[in-house]
């Protein structure tokens, strides 16, 4: 919910006292390529950061399965919620650390800013 007339200041004060009500830690992973020295090019996940997160379930993707290694596997959506100004984009991977489940962001990263809050949609591939 946009929360507008608010300056910068107050909603850096908002997203600081909103913090502790997210209650899971996220370890964010971006993707890069890189050379593979034989011509190629492989794909690396170096860290961008852990920050205080929540996730929730958005439920099952319509019966949409993909397949993961070699196995085909059910998708299931969430949000991932953030103080606003972390640097969250499409694609990165994010690892809930309490759980270890490893999601991928897919698209409406609401970065609105009059919110104290971000949001992304990702996927987990259950296993």
């Amino acid at each position: 919910m946009p929360l507008s007339g608010f300056g910068a200041a107050t909603l850096r004060a908002l997203a600081t006292a909103m913090t502790p009500l997210l209650a899971d830690q996220c370890l964010v992973k971006r993707p890069t390529e890189a050379s593979d020295g034989a011509m190629g090019i492989s794909e690396t996940f170096p860290v961008v950061g852990t920050y205080a997160c929540y996730v929730e379930p958005l439920g099952r993707l319509g019966g949409k399965e993909g397949e993961d290694a070699g196995r085909v596997t059910g998708w299931e959506r969430y949000r991932i919620s953030f103080v606003t100004g972390t640097d969250i984009r499409l694609q990165d991977v994010i690892t809930q650390v309490a759980t270890g489940s490893t999601y991928t962001v897919v698209d409406s990263i609401d970065t609105q800013t009059n919110s104290p809050l971000l949001t992304a949609n990702a996927v987990y591939a259950s296993k």
